[in-house]
């Protein structure tokens, strides 16, 4: 923090990322050039209404936000965070409004939920140690905390979005009284891709995830051998019907069965 900052408290350091500031003040500071490029300082956020604020050789965004219960200052969250996103990458951010206390604090937190993850509770008690003067009015707090709520909801859809692709990635654990054919069948059946990891050799230390990998591709090798003779309307219809009917297939299937038979105890 700068010793101007702590004379005048206009303005305050909340977060640091990667060499870059998000500042949250006022908008006394937002007028002191020769503090802006101090803290390097490159884009400054307005987000207040009825002022006029002309700030050179700053990129400068404006957000008319009334400092209002019943203003839905919800609505203007997302835009300012990608603003402030953009702005971190080419140097330090300035946050303010007219005095630093309510409209421009609850920005801050909003985009430091999204962010780091946050809760509003432990979001506001950590802007609030770095600048002890911030309030947030009433209607802004309960926004705040639904905004939190939506942020959590994403979240918690995401991570579902992401175990369910990871589980389609790989073959179901194999039952342990499952046969090599039946597990064959099944990789068939269930159209299955390559894993995005390779397995070159199983040893004490592997993992039951390691070993389906594996397994997964002796059987994608194998298949892709006894097929390789085979005409492309045969596979084909194996691929379409599921099913195997013809001799040469037959034979080559036996000679995978007996290889997982003879090599399963790896497993």
């Amino acid at each position: 923090m700068s010793r101007f900052s702590i004379l005048s408290n206009d303005m305050d350091k909340v977060h640091s990322v990667q060499g870059t500031s998000l500042w949250l003040g006022s908008l006394k500071a937002a007028k002191n050039s020769c503090l802006l490029r101090l803290n390097n300082i490159k884009t400054v956020i307005t987000v207040a209404n009825n002022i006029t604020l002309k700030i050179e050789n700053f990129k400068h965004h404006i957000f008319s936000i009334e400092d209002s219960t019943s203003f839905r200052i919800i609505d203007y969250f997302q835009q300012i965070n990608e603003v402030i996103e953009e702005g971190l990458r080419n140097g330090s951010v300035l946050v303010h409004c007219v005095a630093g206390i309510s409209r421009s604090s609850a920005c801050v937190i909003a985009y430091l939920m999204q962010s780091q993850g946050w809760s509003y509770e432990k979001t506001y008690y950590y802007v609030k140690e770095k600048r002890l003067t911030i309030n947030p009015n009433p209607g802004f707090k309960k926004q705040l905390i639904q905004y939190s709520k939506i942020l959590e909801k994403l979240q918690n859809t995401k991570s579902s979005n992401e175990s369910t692709q990871s589980s389609r990635q790989l073959p179901s654990p194999r039952n342990i009284h499952q046969s090599p054919q039946d597990f064959i069948l099944q990789l068939i059946k269930n159209n299955i891709k390559s894993p995005s990891r390779k397995i070159e050799q199983l040893d004490q230390s592997s993992t039951m995830e390691d070993r389906e990998i594996y397994r997964f591709q002796l059987a994608q090798k194998l298949f892709a051998q006894s097929l390789q003779s085979n005409s492309k309307k045969t596979v084909q219809k194996m691929s379409d019907q599921f099913t195997i009917n013809t001799p040469p297939i037959k034979m080559n299937i036996c000679n995978t069965i007996d290889y997982f038979s003879q090599t399963d105890r790896l497993f």
